[in-house]
């Protein structure tokens, strides 16, 4: 009988996605910075960023900017706007927004 610790071991090397963090919830506003703490969403920020504003990688449009989730397909994100001030949290569920 294999021992716990080896099924253990062995399930996270041929199954990495399960420990992954949750993509974003379709149909919800989000700022960068939830986007970022949800999942691994800086390459598509950035490539999304670039879309609608060309080449940048300014912290702060990747932090405080709004995107949409679920444009395009299920997880993917679409900019909306840019946050003068502060992008906020809107709690769970809820959009995020300027």
């Amino acid at each position: 009988m294999a021992k716990p610790i080896a099924l253990t071991i062995a399930y996270a090397i041929l199954f990495p996605t399960l420990a992954t963090a949750a993509a974003c919830t379709d149909g919800l506003v989000y700022c960068g910075f939830n986007l970022l703490r949800r999942g691994d969403y800086k390459a598509e920020i950035i490539a999304e960023l670039e879309r609608v504003e060309g080449p940048s990688e300014d912290e702060y449009d990747i932090y405080h900017g709004l995107f949409k989730c679920g444009e395009g397909g299920h997880g993917w994100i679409r900019y909306i706007s840019h946050c003068d001030r502060f992008c906020n949290d809107g709690g769970a569920g809820k959009d995020d927004y300027c």
